[in-house]
């Protein structure tokens, strides 16, 4: 390796990380009991194996700036704590470097390179968290329907004007059947310091049932097409104030008289309302409207007599979610204890 990286950081390689072994293939023996036969004997790292690519790394460390590494600190009145440094050898008080945080510096780096299994795990689920230029751009409903949940499309991805592709490119999602019997774009509404008021939020409603509301209406005067750098259809955007959309917002269902429920320049459907709270400001730098989607009468008819086309959530999905969110409420609850 002879490029230098800085501990516990990702490490650029192009090796092809080798197959995964399952599991099962690798047991642990409990306390007390003989070790059990291994179908992957060579996969350890609490002994040398022969014919494998076991060996050691020797090192040698320069210390060119004036370094600490903290082993005890001790309470000062009025003023900060004192760092006691590492000692080898207690005899002669010469401060060192603890050769555990050296071995896991350059075992992280040899790890990734070689693409080994990693060793100091909790037993917990991994998982990222995604960036928000990543987030599928897909909008839809859960519904249930004979015990299993499923996806009702209220709008359509980003896509790309030019080849017609969903955004964000390289996702396994089929877009494909999700997309073309739509015609569903999203309109965005409210602007970037109005998303984040308390009136905001508790004025505009998002749905939390597949029926009863709260529904609101948008006119079709009052809202222009949504692209980003000429080339990305994003959806639509109502309009501000202006002389084609005086209220300059959505309004509520209930307020329209029956003759505009009925007309067609009125457009009903619900609103997808996530805020900009103190918290996530800075993870939602450009975030300065939400969301309102189509979803008329015949949608509700149809999700109520179960003719409505929903698609199908997977199993595994399902258990992913409710694992990731039990282990979230696991830790706010560590937190408040």
């Amino acid at each position: 390796m002879p490029q230098f990286h800085n501990p516990y950081h990702f490490v650029p390689t192009d090796v092809e990380p080798p197959n995964r072994v399952p599991t099962s293939e690798i047991p642990t023996p409990k306390a007390g009991e003989p070790e059990p036969t291994r179908t992957a004997p060579h996969l350890t790292h609490d002994r040398f194996v022969p014919d494998t690519h076991s060996g050691s790394i020797e090192c040698r460390i320069t210390v060119e700036t004036p370094l600490i590494c903290a082993n005890t600190q001790e309470e000062r009145a009025d003023w900060t704590k004192f760092l006691r440094p590492y000692i080898l050898d207690r005899e002669k008080d010469e401060p060192a470097l603890p050769a555990s945080g050296i071995r896991g510096m350059f075992s992280a780096i040899a790890e990734t390179v070689s693409g080994s299994a990693m060793r100091v795990l909790k037993d917990r689920v991994m998982s990222y968290r995604r960036q928000v230029s990543e987030g599928l751009s897909a909008i839809g409903m859960i519904v249930e329907e004979k015990g299993a949940l499923n996806i009702f499309p209220l709008a359509e991805p980003h896509y790309d004007r030019q080849d017609r592709q969903a955004l964000p490119r390289g996702d396994d999602a089929d877009y494909f059947s999700y997309i073309f019997p739509l015609a569903r774009p999203k309109i965005y509404f409210g602007t970037s310091n109005s998303i984040s008021t308390a009136q905001f939020l508790n004025t505009y409603l998002s749905n939390t049932s597949p029926l009863g509301g709260p529904f609101y209406a948008v006119h079709r005067d009052w809202f222009v097409d949504k692209v980003k750098y000429n080339r990305f259809w994003l959806g639509e955007e109502l309009l501000l104030p202006n002389q084609r959309n005086p209220q300059g917002d959505v309004a509520t269902w209930e307020s329209l008289s029956e003759a505009q429920k009925a007309s067609q320049d009125w457009i009903r459907g619900v609103l997808r309302v996530l805020g900009k709270h103190p918290e996530r400001i800075q993870d939602l730098p450009t975030k300065r409207h939400e969301f309102f989607l189509r979803f008329n009468q015949q949608d509700e008819d149809d999700l109520r007599s179960g003719t409505a086309t929903v698609f199908p959530i997977e199993s595994e999905t399902v258990t992913r979610f409710n694992e990731l969110a039990d282990e979230r409420a696991d830790a706010e609850n560590a937190v408040k204890r």
